[in-house]
């Protein structure tokens, strides 16, 4: 099975990430694979298990809550065309090239539904995708870090939009 995630950005411009057979962290943390920097992410957020056959996806016990298909969700099994909500990002799971369209509208749509979340729709997402082996920022990401010096595959979307996340503050 060929599979991989399509990131849906606030102003319609999508990023497509192939999947590996592998598990990946979704989260704020540095250390997480798939790395949303979002005050409504936790830092380790939900994990997401590829192994060649299927694709499940489980909450880590999260703040805000996971959601497929507008539903919140403890773990699911996901399939072609399932929208994921983490935060302010939308996340189209594409399998064997389907869907062959992805409706960003319907996308976007989906985290306004999410219940209790209070990440903001519009906000912004990193605007070009990077090569490690590229050295301009042409790709449709910029802020995008799909590899690192250590050879793991890591996507970085770094939304420095806000400064007051209360998790990263020392305990009083």
């Amino acid at each position: 099975m060929d599979a991989s995630l399509v990131f849906v950005r606030s102003d319609g411009k999508t990023q497509e990430v192939p999947l590996s057979p592998k598990r990946y962290v979704i989260g704020r943390q540095s250390g997480c694979e798939l790395r949303v920097a979002e005050a409504a992410v936790s830092r380790e957020h939900a994990e997401l298990v590829f192994d060649g056959d299927s694709i499940a996806l489980r909450d880590l016990g999260s703040s805000n809550g996971t959601y497929v298909n507008r539903e919140k969700i403890d773990q699911l099994r996901l399939s072609a065309g399932d929208v994921v909500c983490i935060g302010s990002m939308a996340i189209v799971v594409r399998i064997d090239g389907a869907p062959s369209e992805v409706d960003v509208n319907e996308a976007r749509l989906a985290v306004d539904a999410m219940e209790g979340s209070s990440a903001p729709v519009d906000a912004p997402l990193a605007d070009a995708a990077r090569d490690p082996n590229e050295t301009s920022g042409s790709g449709l990401l910029d802020d995008l870090d799909l590899g690192s010096s250590d050879g793991s595959s890591v996507v970085d979307f770094d939304f420095d939009f806000r400064d007051d996340d209360e998790d990263d503050q020392p305990a009083l």
